[in-house]
């Protein structure tokens, strides 16, 4: 199968590729399609940074760095470098061959939910959920908004409901 899944932009990777800096990967994210008083869930879905072309990666770190939010809890990629939460404004679309729900060792998936305002975030907790493999950007989508449904969850869950989390 392949797959093609419209997720929200909440955090990105910044470092040297080819001698060159810019975002190395992309935090994304779907939302819950219910609203908690005017703050909305999101659930983070992947970090891709497959795909991403040289100019790409270049011209992102002046799309994503002026919107960078305080990080309600400290991530980093798989090298230790930081990932920096930005404001909810930009939907990709991304594309993966299948969805897992447990790793080879049947070991369930789960990611962080965060609640926003869409100015900043508060992390909630994490709860099972999907992983796109081989996932890969294919392109920033202009003509979605988070607002109108462009990273909705039940693309990937679609009788998902929204946990119940509290903040301790």
């Amino acid at each position: 199968p392949h797959l093609a899944i419209h997720a929200v932009v909440i955090g990105y990777v910044e470092g040297e590729f080819e001698g060159k800096y810019g975002v190395t990967s992309l935090l994304t994210a779907l939302n819950y399609p219910e609203n908690d008083d005017g703050r909305m869930l999101l659930q983070t879905f992947c970090r891709v940074g497959s795909g991403l072309t040289d100019q790409q990666r270049e011209e992102f770190l002046a799309v994503f760095s002026p919107l960078q939010v305080p990080a309600p809890l400290a991530m980093t990629d798989s090298d230790g470098r930081t990932v920096h939460f930005v404001r909810p404004a930009h939907i990709v679309e991304l594309h993966g061959e299948d969805l897992v729900d447990a790793s080879s060792r049947d070991k369930e998936n789960r990611t962080q939910v965060f609640s926003s305002d869409g100015k900043g975030y508060q992390f909630l907790g994490l709860v099972p959920f999907p992983r796109l493999t081989f996932a890969t950007f294919n392109r920033l989508r202009p003509d979605k908004a988070l607002a109108t449904g462009g990273a909705r969850l039940p693309q990937v869950a679609p009788n998902a409901t929204k946990p119940q989390l509290s903040v301790t």
